[in-house]
């Protein structure tokens, strides 16, 4: 800053110099200002930075002990802080030291850190598992319909589709003594030259139509219905009195084919062929109500004549149409060991009542498990006729939906548990799904749930989702523990490495899909050794426990819960693919 010597104030240049000093005090103010509040920012960052990092705080994961602090974190900087389990201390690194800065109750921080450690470890341990089921679905699915035919009380077939000659073949029913319904069997089945015989209903309607029973009919002449089918042969089921009219088919469009029937007569139902010598593939039939039979006038006056057809509500063994194509089914591989609960088997008794255990259901021609509401439904139809059918029906999804009760012989007015049920079939295999109630206290003698029992002479090995593999030929009644696999283990299949027929194309597979309730983890009263174990029974049996229950209590009002599903497929070049 220059400063001048003023002389003569009163002169121009005394008063420019004048001017001038004011100008350098300002200019040199304005400086001064402004440096300090250049220093007073800096200072204040700088403070500030010393503050944060004086509070701040960044959580590392816990460490056991105070000694394991600088070896699991050996380059940690000011800030980061962490508790030790021991002791519920924190410490927070304070320059080269970790200094105390609080004390927590450690127990709920270290059970949910136990837990979260846990789930993920179970999380990692499950991806890493192979699910056989949705491999072997993988391979299996297809757009064909399943195959339902009755076979007796409360017994049904179904045939799902693996390709367009060849089945699983499932069967489930009940037991003699008691009601439950559950999966008994399980087969491949081929398609023969034979001629297999299909019911079903009509698919769509058009018109003015009466459905308020079994017997539709229109009276409205150009309504039609109209049903596809596969087959080289078709039947027409009618309902057939004074009032019939005439219906006039046409199959694939084919006008020059076209075929006429009268409804006129009696009949309740009656069934005609209407076409012959089609060929054995998919078809379509419109049929067109033409109002009354020429020979034979309606005795509810002429013009009233009625254009009657069948319709299955699930009381009869009657449908629409039936469809005659080359196929019948016949059983190509024995599978699924039949009469072996598959779903859950439970010893019990009622605590401290001297009673001797029973099981849940049926063993040994003991009845224990009953009805309180049960139905079979197909494509959302209940079966109420159990009458075996000769002829199959073609379906989409068939679910038993049980509620039951379970007694002990020697109480039977006191029930010891309630049971829901439910069992899905579709083209994805079987899935089943059920929950035990428990009533009042119980003793468990034994318990499983989810059970794998194969014919002996269709596999020779068990292989597990953690791909440990455990032969199955021995049939001297012994049993193989699968020590590895403790209670975590999702999947398992059968396969055969051995032979050359269709065995070593097809595989069965469980999948448990409800891994907490069906091993019932974390629970005490299980089996002491591995949980599952495989029994080599007999020269026609092997089967997979899981022993979820042995010699424990129950208490009035707790639950078992199983899922999983069940799965046979083809799968080309299985024991090499697996193996």
């Amino acid at each position: 800053m220059t400063i001048y010597s003023i002389n003569n104030p009163l002169s121009d240049d005394g008063r420019n110099k004048i001017n001038h000093n004011f100008e350098e005090l300002n200019n040199n103010i304005k400086k001064t200002n402004e440096d300090f509040q250049r220093a007073e920012e800096i200072i204040t960052e700088k403070a500030f930075d010393r503050v944060v990092d004086s509070a701040k705080i960044e959580w590392l994961p816990p460490v056991n002990t105070f000694n394991l602090l600088n070896t699991t974190y050996p380059n940690a900087t000011t800030g980061k802080t962490v508790m030790t389990r021991d002791n519920g201390k924190v410490f927070r690194k304070e320059g080269t030291s970790w200094v105390e800065i609080q004390q927590i109750d450690a127990g709920p921080v270290n059970e949910v850190d136990s837990r979260l450690t846990a789930q993920l470890a179970e999380t990692a341990n499950l991806q890493n598992q192979v699910d056989y089921v949705k491999m072997v679905r993988d391979h299996n699915i297809t757009n064909l319909k399943m195959k339902t035919r009755v076979k007796g009380d409360r017994i049904i077939e179904v045939f799902v589709p693996l390709s367009n000659n060849e089945y699983a073949r499932y069967e489930f029913g009940k037991d003699a003594n008691d009601d439950y319904i559950k999966l008994h069997n399980g087969e491949t089945a081929i398609k023969s030259n034979n001629d297999l015989r299909v019911g079903k209903n009509y698919d769509t309607n058009s018109g003015i139509w009466s459905t308020s029973s079994k017997n539709h009919y229109t009276t409205q002449i150009g309504a039609t219905f109209t049903v596809s089918f596969t087959g080289h042969k078709f039947e027409f089921c009618y309902f057939a009195d004074t009032r019939g009219g005439v219906w006039e088919f046409v199959v694939d469009g084919d006008t020059s084919n076209k075929k006429t029937f009268s409804t006129y007569g009696s009949a309740n139902p009656g069934v005609a062929t209407i076409f012959t010598e089609l060929e054995d593939t998919e078809h379509t039939v419109i049929a067109t109500f033409k109002g009354d039979d020429p020979n034979n006038v309606p005795s509810s006056g002429a013009g009233t004549s009625r254009g009657w057809v069948y319709y299955n509500d699930g009381t009869t063994n009657y449908y629409s149409v039936f469809a005659t194509t080359k196929g019948e089914l016949t059983k190509q591989l024995d599978i699924l060991y039949p009469s072996s609960n598959k779903e859950f088997a439970i010893q019990v008794s009622p605590l401290n009542s001297g009673f001797s255990p029973q099981w849940l259901p049926e063993h040994n021609a003991i009845g224990t498990v009953f009805t309180v509401d049960q139905k079979v439904m197909i494509d959302g139809v209940e079966i109420t006729d159990w009458i075996a059918q000769p002829f199959y029906k073609e379906a989409s999804k068939l679910q038993i939906i049980q509620k039951m009760t379970c007694k002990h012989p020697d109480d039977t007015s006191n029930p010891v548990a309630e049971i829901y049920s439910v069992h899905t079939v579709t083209s994805t295999g079987v899935s089943v799904t059920v929950k035990i109630k428990w009533l009042r206290d119980v003793s468990i003698t034994n318990g499983y749930g989810m059970m794998f029992p194969v014919y002996t002479s269709f596999a020779n090995e068990l292989i597990t989702s953690l791909k440990n593999r455990y032969p199955s030929v021995k049939t001297d009644g012994s049993s193989t523990n699968l020590v590895s696999e403790k209670d975590g283990a999702i999947s398992f299949a059968y396969i055969n490495n051995t032979k050359t027929d269709e065995s070593a194309n097809t595989i069965v597979a469980m999948t448990i899909t409800d891994m907490k309730g069906t091993y019932r983890q974390g629970k005490s009263g299980r089996r002491s050794q591995s949980i599952a174990w495989l029994q080599h029974r007999s020269t026609e049996l092997q089967k997979l426990y899981l022993h979820t229950f042995a010699a424990t209590t129950a208490l009035a009002g707790e639950t078992y819960e199983v899922s999983g599903e069940f799965i046979i497929g083809k799968l080309p070049m299985a024991a090499n693919l697996i193996a």
